[in-house]
């Protein structure tokens, strides 16, 4: 009787190619916050995050800001130009080309070692 129960169940061993696929996509999606986790930062590390930006857009110092979106961490170096609270953005100059980061993105911000 036992082998019966056993041998039904097996055919529900089976799946969907789309069922498949989902939990793949789901199982990949969870491998990758895992991995590239938002850090929390604290009063006294956002108050030197600032204390760095507002230093090198002051004395047009190059800094490097790591950037967390959805290609992974990225890290990016140049001037900062401008940073405008109210909308969360910070844009740099490197070499000519503008980018601008949104601020809640940033992961670290640190100066770089070549002074402008």
């Amino acid at each position: 009787m036992s082998k019966k129960i056993n041998q039904q169940f097996n055919c529900s061993k089976m799946m969907l190619p789309e069922h498949r696929e989902r939990l793949q996509k789901q199982t990949a999606l969870s491998r990758w916050k895992e991995e590239h986790h938002r850090p929390v930062l604290d009063e006294q590390q956002q108050e030197l995050l600032q204390h760095i930006f507002e230093q090198s857009l002051l004395h047009r110092q190059k800094i490097k800001i790591t950037v967390l979106n959805e290609n992974g961490y990225q890290v990016l170096e140049g001037v900062p130009l401008k940073g405008t609270s109210a909308v969360g953005q910070i844009s740099l100059e490197n070499s000519g080309d503008v980018k601008t980061v949104q601020t809640k993105d940033i992961v670290n911000l640190e100066q770089a070692d070549n002074i402008f």
